[in-house]
């Protein structure tokens, strides 16, 4: 058996300015769903599993009736405290994972926004829209032999949210690993004297030929060897 809870109230954020709908007949109508979520497998309370979820909603920002704008931070279980950004929308904060009531782990995670990459003015309002990635997480587990092991892990982004390094820890070690930026790459082949955009010249056009007189040599199906049929002799005429 699976149950669903939602122990606290559900979130509605007012409706954001698209220049569609008059700004005096905008609403509180952007559903944000809940913050928290258990899920509990099993019939019996000492021995089922239950997952508790905390997730980010992007309330804050949020626009109060008297015209001011709300202070919106989320807290984990350990009492830490970060802002309820709009990008982070639907984006977990914790996990936790109980077996009745002994916890087994838990993982909070840590999330990284980056600086506008667009941004659209209109004479109504201004929107920009952002690049999110997980920028780390600390994970507890519990062991079988008793107490707990804890680890971190944390990355670094370039402004283009590309992943330029990542740390790792742990109670006895510390390991830090350096990812280099793989970014796409052109497929076209370039010639030897450099790019052809910059040398349109006979060159660029003899390495064309060639490259053309090759592909069509390796696509020409070669025809089966032909044989001479022997010729025939006449037969003398008999004799009558």
């Amino acid at each position: 058996m699976t149950q669903v809870q939602y122990p606290g109230p559900a979130a509605w954020r007012h409706d954001d300015e698209d220049g569609l709908v008059p700004i005096g007949q905008k609403t509180w109508a952007q559903w944000r769903g809940y913050n928290d979520v258990i899920v509990l497998k099993g019939s019996n309370p000492a021995t089922q599993t239950k997952t508790e979820s905390r997730y980010f909603r992007g309330m804050d920002g949020d626009l109060k009736s008297d015209g001011t704008h709300k202070s919106v931070s989320i807290t984990d279980s350990t009492g830490g405290q970060v802002p309820d950004q709009a990008p982070l929308a639907g984006q977990m904060r914790e996990q936790q994972t109980f077996n009745g009531t002994a916890m087994l782990d838990q993982t909070i995670t840590d999330q990284w926004v980056s600086a506008p990459t667009a941004t659209r003015v209109r004479p109504w309002a201004t929107t920009s829209a952002f690049q999110t990635q997980q920028a780390g997480n600390h994970q507890t587990e519990s062991l079988d032999t008793g107490g707990t092991r804890q680890s971190a892990a944390t990355n670094t982004y370039d402004g283009n949210g590309v992943l330029t390094a990542r740390r790792m820890t742990s109670m006895t070690s510390s390991t830090i690993r350096t990812t280099t930026p793989v970014r796409a790459t052109s497929t076209r082949v370039t010639p030897p004297w450099g790019s052809p955009r910059s040398r349109p010249d006979r060159q660029w056009l003899r390495f064309r030929v060639t490259r053309l007189r090759r592909k069509a040599r390796l696509s020409v199906t070669p025809r089966p060897s032909t044989t001479t049929r022997p010729r025939l002799t006449p037969r003398p005429p008999r004799e009558t």
